[in-house]
């Protein structure tokens, strides 16, 4: 849409490089963001020997994955997850033997959780598949993919460091 179209609000006047506004660029990026991630969970994973996870599952894996050996309540905070969705995404990883949760030596209450072998190889199977889908639909362009990457990592740590401060 062009800048001046009355039915897009500007919150921000700073004219960015394609004609648009700050703002209108940011929210561009916010839909454009989700459209893609709803695109690749579209199509899911070609290979039969990837376990597809819920959309919490997956959240939960991807920090476990991170952050091996988090308690719950981290990957509950850094995922935003309330405990009951946590508990029931953890007990189908675990069921999916993605996951294992052990007993905190010092403190028999905690339970820190552990990424397995088998999510490894999980993770390195639907990755592949990532990453021939985005080459594919990028026809060759990688000019602007490590910028991109950049953006979206400080995206991502500034969203999650506003949630945590409410």
């Amino acid at each position: 849409m062009q800048p001046d179209d009355p039915a897009r609000a500007q919150d921000d006047t700073t004219a960015d490089t394609t004609g648009g506004t700050t703002a209108e660029a940011m929210a561009d990026l916010v839909d454009l963001v989700v459209n893609v991630a709803r695109e690749v969970r579209h199509h899911g994973a070609r290979d039969a020997a990837v376990v597809r996870l819920t959309s919490a599952e997956g959240n939960v894996m991807r920090y476990v994955d991170r952050h091996p050996g988090a308690t719950a309540g981290e990957v509950a905070e850094a995922t935003g997850l309330q405990r009951s969705n946590l508990s029931t995404a953890l007990r189908g990883l675990e069921a999916s033997g993605l996951i294992e949760r052990r007993a905190d030596d010092a403190d028999g209450r905690a339970v820190h959780v552990y990424p397995t072998p088998k999510a490894a190889e999980n993770l390195r199977r639907l990755r592949r598949e990532w990453a021939e889908r985005v080459a594919a639909a990028l026809g060759g362009e990688t000019v602007h993919l490590e910028g991109t990457v950049a953006l979206l990592r400080t995206l991502e740590e500034g969203l999650v460091a506003a949630r945590r401060q409410g």
